[in-house]
């Protein structure tokens, strides 16, 4: 489906119609969104509702139109916005249409995002409707939004200290005289209190919060400044370790149900059956728990003494508001509990203003578990790492309790306004996944997301670097980095969308070799289609370029990337019914001229420009970036690909030159990057 009908004559400059149509809608409004007026011609009577959620860079907008002024499905819409107090709008990319649902059949929404906003700004936003000789056509929805304060470590108005060498019967919580126990210190705590953690390693764990904080005073739990503060799920056992054969040793664990078991700070593989230990199945020395029974077979002698069970499930638990961590480790948290989903450093359930910076989660059977209605939560400047990317990919498969990997949003969740940026995520099995799945389609129940996930860097994951399968509506990505990973970017399926692919860097050599692609794209067999899907400005030199799995989906738009694929094809599609609307990108296959596979067939770029009616501006040239291997994918000075983009409004009109760059960067002088997102166009 081509959505961009060309306007001029320069081959840049497109207007772009959006023609999605989904079979699910949105309902409800939260708190703190921003809802807007209609201004209707005098002809007509059309009532619409704007609404508006601001995150640090970005906004959703939402516009709700009584299906009625368009049982067609012709109108379209362009979407403008400016700074409050400045005379001049600017155009964004334009919204997607979602029609209305069974159970709300008179309502159909408009959905899209504008990028590229400072924080703690208010922005004028109006969304103009098209549609000549219908109803809708002049409609006009305004409304004044703001984006979120940038986030920031809050000064405390109380101070309590906490010491691996304090204690919790003497102490007060002074620095001189500090409580013992992380628990013990949160006892009194609540908003504005800081929570200051001394040098150390805290066997502690389930723990859960209180009494949060308040938007201007949360509560903080932080590692003292320059201290290393470790809180570590395992540590021995209170029953000895009995040697029951050779490479055999056998322990009552403190807690039952542990899935963590650790040799000097290393995790062992868990296998799921005592026969799989016995047998070594995977090759892997290992253990087997069973309730409280944990048995551990080694390929060597070792020292019991160096052996920990984990003993928790997680180390917090936050069901209250405008809590914030900084500057702590998590290692070792994954034993199994009842009515909880898995295991995680730290559950955050239908809390509010969760911040975490700066805080490092090493070998957990997951990091940070997001579920219920939580909302505006931001995790940035954090390192998640593990080493289960070196076990077989088969038996990871096998313990799905291994592969939630570095954060995670679980099925129940219906909270929007999660960030997570500037983060390194590796040795994970996925990276991180950031849409909730529940196996089924668009479910009205669930708002917009307002996910944005920009700046981090996913590396030597065992599966995907990035998951969104699931519910996804305006989740945006961008300026990310993915290497030696099987699959970027998971989109399979995006139920509901929009979702926006921007300006992302991937490359490397996954794990087997054969599997790397930029992004998954599908849908199981007989499921609702997914939602629009917007690809633009990435540059992926992976050993397969674009890959289009089987599927449905309503909407799939790529512009301006760079596909490379460095053994398998640039392009290639097994699933030829599915809409796609490729164009401006380049297909470039190092030792082919037939970059693309279309329907059992090789194709040139003009066959495939012939054959499928795909890329009728692209290109098929060597992209001249520094290397294709090695991850330096900037373009080199001369490249053919520098001032031959298409420009997409609200995405890359601030371009430098004759026009867009393809793929991830914009060439241009350093003296001329006059605001913060110009590093990337």
């Amino acid at each position: 489906m081509d959505v961009s009908h060309p306007i001029r004559s320069n081959r840049r400059h497109l207007i772009w119609r959006n023609e999605s149509r989904l079979d699910a809608a949105l309902l409800g409004i939260l708190a703190l969104l921003f809802v807007g007026t209609t201004h209707r011609s005098a002809a007509q009577d059309v009532r619409t509702t704007i609404t508006l959620y601001g995150n640090y860079h970005t906004m959703g907008v939402q516009v709700a139109v009584p299906i009625a002024a368009d049982p067609d499905f012709s109108a379209s819409a362009t979407l403008e916005y400016r700074r409050v107090g400045e005379t001049a709008f600017r155009m964004g990319f334009p919204p997607s249409r979602i029609p209305a649902p069974v159970q709300s059949p008179t309502v159909t929404f408009y959905i899209g995002s504008l990028f590229w906003l400072e924080p703690s700004t208010s922005y004028e936003v109006r969304v103009t409707f098209h549609d000549p000789g219908g109803q809708l056509d002049g409609v006009v929805a305004q409304a004044v939004g703001a984006t979120r304060l940038e986030a920031h470590l809050f000064g405390g108005d109380r101070f309590v200290h906490v010491s691996p060498q304090g204690s919790d019967a003497t102490g007060d919580g002074s620095l001189t005289k500090p409580y013992a126990t992380i628990r013990r210190a949160l006892a009194g705590a609540g908003p504005g209190t800081q929570v200051m953690l001394h040098q150390g390693t805290y066997l502690e764990g389930e723990i859960t919060i209180t009494s949060g904080g308040a938007p201007t005073k949360p509560l903080v739990i932080r590692g003292f400044p320059g201290e290393k503060v470790v809180l570590d799920g395992c540590g021995p056992t209170t029953s000895p370790w009995v040697t029951i054969g050779d490479h055999l040793l056998r322990t009552v664990a403190s807690a039952p149900n542990p899935n963590m078991l650790c040799l000097s700070h290393n995790r062992l593989f868990p296998y799921q059956s005592m026969e799989d230990l016995l047998a070594l199945k995977w090759g892997l020395p290992g253990f087997y728990a069973e309730g409280s029974s944990v048995t551990v077979y080694t390929s060597s002698t070792i020292n019991p003494s160096d052996l920990g069970v984990s003993r928790f499930n997680h180390a917090f638990r936050i069901e209250q508001d405008n809590v914030q961590f900084w500057n702590l480790e998590f290692r070792h948290y994954g034993r199994s509990a009842p009515g909880l989903r898995g295991s995680h450093a730290l559950y955050i359930l239908n809390a509010s203003g969760i911040f975490i910076s700066q805080c490092t989660f090493s070998m957990n059977d997951g990091g940070v578990h997001i579920g219920g209605n939580a909302s505006r939560i931001t995790v940035q400047d954090c390192h998640f790492q593990d080493t289960v990317s070196e076990w077989p990919y088969d038996a990871l498969r096998e313990n799905d309790r291994l592969e939630a990997g570095g954060l995670r949003v679980y099925s129940n969740h219906t909270g929007r306004g999660l960030v997570v940026r500037r983060n390194e995520f590796h040795g994970l099995f996925d990276g991180l996944g950031v849409c909730a799945f529940n196996g089924g389609p668009f479910n009205l129940t669930r708002l917009t997301n307002e996910t944005d996930v920009y700046e981090n860097v996913v590396h030597d994951c065992a599966g995907d670097a990035l998951e969104t399968d699931g519910q996804c509506v305006n989740v945006r990505i961008w300026g990310n980095t993915f290497y030696n990973i099987v699959s970027g970017v998971s989109l399979a399926p995006v139920y509901g969308g929009p979702v926006y692919c921007l300006r992302n860097v991937m490359y490397g050599e996954p794990v087997p070799a054969g599997s790397g692609t930029p992004f998954k794209i599908g849908s199981p067999a007989g499921s609702s289609p997914a939602g629009p899907m917007f690809l633009f400005h990435n540059t992926a030199a992976m050993w397969k370029g674009l890959y289009i799995g089987d599927g449905a989906w309503r909407q799939l738009t790529s512009r301006n990337n760079i596909w490379v694929g460095r053994q398998g094809y640039a392009f290639s599609n097994v699933r030829t019914t599915a809409p796609l609307d490729l164009d401006y990108d380049n297909l470039y296959h190092p030792f082919k001229s037939t970059p693309a596979f279309w329907m059992g067939r090789e194709l040139t770029l003009a066959d495939l420009q012939t054959t499928a009616g795909l890329e009728r501006h692209g290109m098929s040239v060597d992209p001249e970036v520094e290397s294709l291997t090695s991850g330096l994918l900037r373009l080199r000075a001369g490249s053919p690909l520098i001032d031959a983009g298409v420009v997409i409004p609200g995405i890359n009109d601030d371009f430098a030159g004759a026009g867009p760059d393809v793929g991830a960067w914009e060439v241009r002088p350093a003296a001329t990057r006059t605001r913060r997102w110009t590093q990337y166009y």
